[in-house]
């Protein structure tokens, strides 16, 4: 009979504060029109697609979804299509009793057990994962770090039912899947998630046909980014006080995340930003020797975290809501990228990058609050905009509503 972890009604009222401390503030984010096209406006996009009939269809790629990652277990967050934010916030805030558990099943000290779950919490590769927009990623991390501690407890059918679960949502987490079972000692379930990622590409290439996913990109190795490298070592060892160079097997499953994510081509990948850094936290956090330390030095790296968010203009909110309100509810669209996401819920949403696509509406922000000044890209909207002023049918707050320009036709 498996014990229960001292405490652990605080570990979940602890879990419960930080989902709605990060659910407010991904609603701020949205508020301020300070999400990206990329990733949120996507999953926004085929959730709401694939519930209405038109299943995995990416209206922003202009693809089926399956092609790019293989997640199939999208379709349980098809609900939450107009909440997916909250409900990403809401799904990490589930990893925090695990690692509570975790910590108590291997110190069995309560201060030290808390201490690591605390430290989880204010985990820069965590605060990362939940600022930057939302991924399937993400939704991985609770089933990972209850899949080890179900290991933990002996329980194994339940753990692989877990880490199943967790590779449904994409590819690569079957590689995470195949990683713990082997750390648990289960060698022909770690080969049926090896079998089961060879797959998953397989199906990608069928679906897709010819259709190269862009984020294999990443994996070309040509920019090696050394800098950005040691930064993203850095954020991995540092606020873990060096735990998975100590941590001997315990480091194994680490490896796996961390070779593919590190390794890539892609800066935020190599720095462990946005919301790459996700698929390592639980088994970063399953090295952790010393939680007291750790807890301190992830305090002392807090400070230097990213804003979520930036005061934008007033009105904005309401700019958009009104754009929302004049746009055809089956129109395709082009937007500005922090634009996609609040305006995704529809067959198509593109992002916009200059050009002047035929039937579709165009919204467009001249001037986005919180994102890096870029006068050209300002010039570049405020000179589509001119050139276009007959077509202009919405105006206020620096936003931009443009119909078709097929529609002076009729």
């Amino acid at each position: 009979m498996t014990t229960k972890t001292p405490d652990r009604a605080y570990a979940w009222s602890g879990a419960l504060f930080w989902a709605a401390a990060a659910s407010w503030a991904k609603l701020e984010q949205a508020r301020h029109l300070q999400n990206q096209a990329y990733d949120l406006g996507i999953y926004a996009s085929v959730l709401w697609n694939t519930a209405h009939g038109a299943w995995f269809r990416d209206g922003v790629k202009g693809v089926n979804y399956l092609a790019d990652h293989f997640s199939p277990g999208l379709l349980l967050l098809v609900p939450f299509a107009r909440m997916l934010g909250v409900a990403q916030c809401v799904a990490l805030a589930a990893a925090i009793p695990a690692v509570h558990r975790l910590g108590w099943l291997a110190t069995k000290d309560r201060v030290a057990a808390a201490c690591l779950a605390a430290a989880f919490a204010a985990s820069p590769l965590l605060l990362d994962a939940a600022r930057y927009d939302a991924h399937a990623v993400a939704f991985a991390v609770p089933l990972l770090a209850w899949a080890l501690v179900r290991f933990k407890e002996q329980r194994p059918r339940e753990a692989l039912l877990l880490l199943a679960l967790a590779g449904t949502l994409q590819e690569d987490m079957w590689l995470c899947a195949a990683a713990a079972a082997w750390w648990a000692g289960r060698r022909r379930a770690s080969l049926a998630f090896l079998a089961a990622f060879a797959a998953a590409l397989a199906a990608m290439r069928l679906i897709g046909g010819g259709w190269t996913p862009a984020h294999w990109d990443f994996y070309s190795f040509s920019n090696l980014g050394l800098e950005t490298r040691a930064r993203g070592l850095a954020r991995l060892l540092l606020p873990l006080a060096g735990g998975p160079l100590f941590a001997g097997k315990d480091a194994l499953p680490l490896l796996v995340p961390f070779a593919y994510t590190w390794l890539g081509d892609n800066p935020h990948q190599q720095s462990f930003n946005l919301h790459y850094g996700a698929a390592l936290l639980p088994f970063a956090f399953l090295t952790v020797k010393r939680p007291r330390l750790a807890l301190v030095l992830t305090l002392c790296w807090l400070p230097f975290h990213k804003r979520w968010f930036h005061p934008a203009p007033a009105g904005r909110l309401d700019a958009v809501r009104d754009i929302a309100r004049l746009l055809p509810a089956e129109a395709p669209l082009a937007a500005s990228f922090n634009l996609v996401p609040p305006l995704a819920l529809r067959p198509t949403a593109r992002l916009w990058r200059g050009e002047d696509l035929p039937g579709f509406w165009t919204a467009l922000d001249a001037s986005p609050a919180g994102f890096a000044p870029d006068p050209a890209r300002d010039a570049r909207v405020r000179d589509f905009v001119a050139a276009r002023r007959e077509r202009v049918v919405f105006e206020r707050a620096g936003l931009f509503l443009l119909k078709p320009a097929d529609a002076l036709l009729k």
